[in-house]
């Protein structure tokens, strides 16, 4: 079994997608969530409950599990992928594979994130198509998990984008750059990393395009301006201005 959760949910059972009627089971699918969204292993009962169903007794809430659990194995096919024993909730990892986990385990295994050339690179752009659950923006339960991987993947790609445009392979950098902007529009850091690598190709008006970019971003989505550190790096290219043109780009 495959589950999906970086984008878009979605599950695959014997490598075909897994339908559903005219409407989805909510219940027994959060269940799913929430499990991948606490860890997928040694999960205690009470806190996918309080998660779950919050202004539920605690009897009438082990019910309503009990019975949304019975249909998630049923919807599974293999009942045994999700395993209850002595109150905890697991998935069971030799059998169900987790795009969330899978990026974990390869961004502390240290794997390079290239956009090309290089073998098996670029499923790692494949696993994080998006943010965790992103439909599921309202379960605050959903929300650690979220900014957990969003932190890892934007810390990933920084770094390993700052070690090519240190090793002069700037090309190769402003590629990772750029996908990492293209999936994560708020990741301030990665869009002063384009800018350094235009600067240093000589490309002032795509480093000036990528400031227009930011500011408009930040100020439409969070209404606030660019960092010091962005608003420097403009400053220097404004200093790189030809002064037989007398004027500035107006950004």
């Amino acid at each position: 079994m495959k589950i999906f959760t970086l984008g878009e949910f979605r599950v695959e059972v014997d490598g075909k997608p897994l339908v559903f009627g005219r409407k989805a089971p909510k219940k027994p699918l959060a269940i799913l969530k929430a499990i991948i969204a606490f860890g997928a292993s040694g999960i205690p009962e009470q806190k996918i409950l309080d998660a779950l169903w919050p202004g539920e007794d605690g009897d009438a809430a082990r019910e309503a599990f009990a019975v949304s659990l019975h249909r998630l194995r049923r919807l599974l096919v293999h009942p045994d992928i999700v395993q209850l024993a002595e109150g905890l909730v697991s998935l069971d990892s030799k059998h169900c594979w987790v795009d969330a986990l899978e990026l974990e385990r390869r961004i502390v295994e240290g794997e390079d994130w290239l956009p090309g050339g290089k073998a098996g690179a670029d499923d790692l752009w494949q696993i994080y198509r998006g943010h965790f659950l992103s439909d599921d923006a309202e379960s605050s339960w959903a929300l650690s998990m979220r900014e957990r991987l969003r932190s890892q993947f934007l810390r990933h790609v920084s770094r390993t984008g700052r070690r090519h445009e240190e090793a002069g392979r700037l090309d190769i950098a402003v590629q990772l750059y750029q996908k990492g902007v293209d999936t994560d529009d708020l990741a301030e850091e990665l869009y002063q990393g384009l800018m350094r690598c235009h600067m240093k190709l000589d490309r002032r008006a795509e480093a000036m395009s990528v400031y227009r970019r930011l500011r408009q971003i930040l100020s439409v989505t969070l209404g606030i301006r660019p960092s010091p550190q962005s608003e420097q790096l403009f400053q220097s290219l404004k200093g790189e201005q030809d002064p037989r043109s007398g004027s500035v780009p107006n950004l």
